[in-house]
């Protein structure tokens, strides 16, 4: 609990806007020379600008395929997408355009859903994981959802641009699934499926 002193056993207390990137490879390394506790460590993230002023994306995080928390009914989802669902395929959330409150041009599309189908798109503030119906709920914490929405012909849904009216902490991740009906695909027994997550911070 206490403030770590800069320059102690040669590492500073760098702020991380002064931090040029995120261009390149980033590396964590955890330092611990405290005895008598123990702790966890469960993942970390950057998020940020590219140094060049190019647009603010975020990334994807919490897919069901097998690299993190496991779909229920050991089912395996595609690369970077959801857990599977009924038309074979996997929701795979994705942003683009740029998360700049002042300009938002973020716009949130998630394809590879069953068509003409009922969903609705999440916010937390919280990134989280754990089975929930055929899929994985990425947040934990308060969890908003957007207007209802319907997929298209093609199985896609999208949402925005003008998303930056709901943020919920400024200067924080924010994290973005959509969540579906999908009652064909019942081996959890939900009726209701999920896509990866998406995480960015709002400029």
């Amino acid at each position: 609990g206490a403030t770590w002193v800069s320059g102690t056993n040669g590492i500073n207390n760098t702020p991380m806007a002064s931090i040029a990137g995120p261009a390149g490879s980033w590396s964590l390394h955890i330092y611990d020379w405290g005895g008598g506790d123990s702790g966890s460590f469960t993942g970390w993230t950057l998020n940020g600008m590219d140094g060049g002023g190019g647009p603010n994306t975020g990334a994807g995080y919490c897919s069901g395929d097998g690299t993190g928390v496991a779909c229920p009914c050991a089912a395996v989802g595609s690369a970077g997408a959801g857990c599977p669902n009924s038309v074979g395929t996997s929701g795979l959330l994705v942003g683009s355009g740029d998360a700049d409150a002042a300009g938002d041009t973020f716009v949130l599309t998630t394809t590879g859903l069953p068509v003409h189908n009922f969903g609705v798109y999440l916010t937390g503030s919280t990134q989280g994981g754990a089975p929930f119906g055929e899929g994985i709920l990425c947040m934990s914490g308060q969890i908003f959802r957007f207007t209802p929405a319907f997929t298209d012909p093609s199985g896609s849904a999208i949402l925005g641009p003008g998303l930056s009216g709901a943020i919920l902490v400024p200067g924080s991740p924010q994290n973005y699934q959509f969540y579906y009906r999908d009652n064909a695909n019942s081996c959890a027994g939900g009726g209701f499926n999920t896509s990866n997550a998406w995480s960015v911070t709002w400029n």
